[in-house]
């Protein structure tokens, strides 16, 4: 039974004081349960923290520039001409005929 119900029965009224045992039982016992009620609340889950992976930085590769290889000239080298040494002709003395 309810507390409007018994109320509107008139077998329960706060106002005058006068209530029966068997109510003030019932009574007791339905605000117990309201207590265990209001107790009884959703314990709220905990969330776990998701651990942030950490984005791996992407290095750019740095584009290397390819050298232009100079093509160096190979200098002809000259060559010396070598002097020749001129040969001293030695002169043949001619012998003078001498007159008789």
């Amino acid at each position: 039974m309810g507390l409007k119900w018994r109320r509107l029965m008139g077998r329960l009224d706060n106002r005058r004081g006068i209530i029966g045992e068997g109510d003030l039982v019932e009574l007791r016992e339905e605000a117990e349960k309201k207590k265990k009620k209001k107790k009884k609340k959703k314990k709220k889950k905990k969330k776990k923290k998701k651990k942030k992976k950490k984005k791996k930085k992407k290095k750019k590769k740095k584009k290397k520039k390819k050298k232009k290889k100079k093509k160096k000239k190979k200098k002809k080298k000259k060559k010396k001409k070598k002097k020749k040494k001129k040969k001293k002709k030695k002169k043949k003395k001619k012998k003078k005929k001498g007159k008789k």
